[in-house]
């Protein structure tokens, strides 16, 4: 009730209501044919049957490119020496980007090869790994497969592809066993890809003198300045900065930010584009500012195409002189004694930022004496 009072306010004074960020989707994908592809985002987990402990390295072996399979993901059983496999799983998991969720994650190349009593699970989460919105474990081997796995709420925020030990030592189920490495158990996936759903707008914010001069008379063009965008979704794309004034329209800044369709950042994490940006605005630029009003508007889009609202500010620029109008023109009484000052209306025009004072004075031939009229 109180922000559709708010809204009402905002109508009622002629003011437009903030918009509300759109559901945006986009694609994250990763090939793992294309050899510069990387694993950016992708993490293993391993937990032990008993409880559900992590337990690395002990069950499952997993493999970023390096197996017979080739380049791409791959989950296989250990043995452990030996050991009884009693429910232990291994997980090769991803994390949605930022605050953007998972509406879709279809999975090519899989090869799937079940022995020694080893499921499979392609799944979609929601807030933790433990909560499943959609588990598929499949029957049948699978070999260069499709697999995709839909959340119609996009609510999701993780991906997965497991390999577990099927059930064993219940009511109706049969002895655990031992697992053979050799019996060829495996699941691999050569591609990934994720369709997002980015709900957030970006944002942006402007420092320096650039900005702080805002919406007051100067005598010169700032010389620096930048802008910052934040977007905690798809992250910043590209950041913009136009200047208008009488003497047209040009762009101060055009910067596209650090993206990494490929995924060979690590910082980026399981993102494309960071969550936050910055460009310099040039000197240069700046200095070519000429006298007048000039307004400025700032934007920045994501990767999915969202837009932030305009952040828009003016400078007002005076490099002309005031030209200043004497009546009667002093100048014909040049070498002519005067007991007095001689009785006159000094004027000035300012057509920019407007007359703040006027000064005259008069002294003696001899520079002893100055004194204001």
């Amino acid at each position: 009730m109180r922000s559709l009072w708010a809204m009402t306010v905002l109508l009622l004074l002629g003011l437009a209501a903030p918009a509300a960020a759109a559901d945006r989707e986009f694609t994250s994908t990763y090939n793992w044919n294309d050899p510069r592809t990387g694993y950016a985002g992708w993490s293993e987990d391993e937990r032990d049957g008993a409880g559900g402990q992590p337990a690395p390295g002990t069950w499952y072996a997993f493999s970023r490119g390096a197996s017979p399979f080739g380049a791409g993901l791959t989950i296989r059983p250990t043995g452990n020496g030996g050991a009884v496999y009693r429910g232990p799983s291994g997980r090769w998991g991803l994390q949605a980007p930022g605050t953007t969720t998972i509406r879709r994650a279809t999975y090519s190349g899989v090869t799937a090869r079940f022995a020694e009593r080893q499921g499979l699970r392609y799944g979609l989460y929601g807030g933790t790994p433990l909560n499943p919105l959609d588990v598929n474990r499949a029957q049948d081997d699978i070999e260069d497969g499709t697999v995709t796995r839909t959340d119609p709420a996009a609510s999701s925020r993780f991906a997965t592809a497991w390999m577990f030990t099927e059930p064993c030592d219940v009511p109706g189920e049969p002895a655990c066993q031992t697992v053979d490495p050799a019996a060829g158990s495996v699941n691999h996936i050569d591609a990934a890809e994720l369709t997002l759903v980015d709900r957030d707008t970006p944002d942006v914010s402007a420092a320096g003198a650039l900005y702080d001069q805002r919406d007051r008379w100067i005598g010169e063009a700032p010389n620096s300045g930048s802008l910052t965008a934040q977007d905690p979704g798809s992250g910043v794309r590209n950041l913009s900065l136009t200047a208008s004034s009488s003497t047209g329209t040009r762009s101060i800044i055009t910067q596209t930010a650090g993206c990494d369709f490929t995924h060979s950042t690590p910082a980026l994490g399981s993102a494309i584009c960071p969550a936050s940006a910055t460009a310099d605005a040039g000197a240069a630029s700046i200095g070519e500012f000429r006298s007048g009003r000039v307004r400025l508007r700032a934007l920045v889009r994501d990767l999915s195409g969202q837009v932030s609202p305009a952040l828009r500010w003016q400078l007002l620029i005076d490099r002309q002189r005031p030209e200043p109008a004497r009546s009667p023109d002093l100048s014909q009484l040049d070498g002519t004694f005067l007991v007095r000052p001689p009785a006159a209306t000094v004027r000035a025009v300012d057509l920019l930022s407007g007359v703040a004072e006027i000064r005259a004075r008069v002294r003696n031939s001899a520079g002893q004496r100055s004194v204001p009229i």
